[in-house]
């Protein structure tokens, strides 16, 4: 200021601006590294997975692709229009030629196994092991769920996280708060991320959610892979959870869950002999 007209002097430098702190170091790379991926085959799967697909043009404002793995993508030649009006959400089809009943298929370069159908030894949802023999439709479904093992082969390389999702799951709002959330909850040294289960499986993880990172996922992913195909767990969701016991894949190297199980008491009414 100058003290003699009381005017301020313009001319002095104007100190630069603090520098921003450094990001940290949490594991996880910007967006646009990431893709969402679900699996329709069949007439029921197809059928809904047609309202993910126009949830997700309406209602993701994701800026990346769906990659939908399918037996018919002619199916949807008519959510072109569709498509046109969302530019920036983008689907994309992967064909598949599927053997039903397990009898084998491939997808690109890939083959998918064929699943055994004599009697082996599994685990039920009790945890006691018994004798069963899978039936061709069991048979089929397991393979369709092997595809969840598979996906990084899939998909082009440049994509470092996925999200799978079942494909009758509807988005009602953006996707991007839940995608950078779940790429941080993959940050070191966790491998996936997955939700809970609170329904009756039998397992502690659900399954219809996974989020999946190229570089830290292989391992325990390839072991799921083998425990769908044993013949000794009958449902992915069993087959994760023996593969997220297995010591080799490291004591730290678990799946995050992105919530809690509710905390909610059943109270049983005796005079009506129902559930509260």
């Amino acid at each position: 200021i100058n003290a003699e007209y009381g005017n301020i002097d313009d001319t002095a430098a104007t100190p630069a601006p603090p520098p921003p702190p450094p990001p940290a170091d949490d594991g996880f790379e910007p967006d646009g590294r990431m893709a969402i991926v679900s699996i329709a085959i069949g007439d029921k799967a197809r059928y809904f997975a047609r309202y993910l697909l126009v949830s997700f043009l309406r209602n993701s404002d994701f800026d990346g692709p769906l990659y939908l793995v399918t037996d018919e993508p002619s199916y949807y030649d008519d959510l072109k229009e569709e498509q046109a009006l969302h530019p920036l959400s983008e689907i994309r089809y992967i064909d598949v030629d599927f053997a039903e009943h397990g009898g084998g298929g491939t997808v690109g370069d890939l083959e998918l196994p064929i699943i055994p159908d004599d009697i082996a030894i599994r685990e039920n949802k009790y945890g006691m092991i018994v004798w069963t023999q899978f039936s061709d439709y069991k048979r089929g479904r397991l393979q369709i769920k092997w595809l969840k093992t598979k996906l990084f082969d899939l998909v082009p390389e440049r994509y470092e996280y996925l999200i799978f999702m079942d494909s009758d799951i509807f988005i009602g709002q953006e996707l991007s708060p839940f995608a950078n959330l779940a790429m941080r909850a993959l940050a070191p040294p966790n491998m996936l991320a997955l939700f809970t289960d609170i329904g009756h499986t039998g397992s502690p993880y659900h399954t219809g959610v996974v989020v999946l990172s190229r570089r830290r996922s292989p391992a325990l992913v390839s072991e799921w892979a083998l425990n769908i195909m044993s013949g000794v767990h009958g449902s992915d969701q069993r087959a994760i959870e023996a593969a997220i016991k297995t010591p080799n894949q490291g004591g730290s190297a678990r799946p995050i869950e992105l919530h809690e199980k509710p905390n909610v008491k059943k109270k049983k009414d005796k005079n009506k002999n129902k559930l509260l």
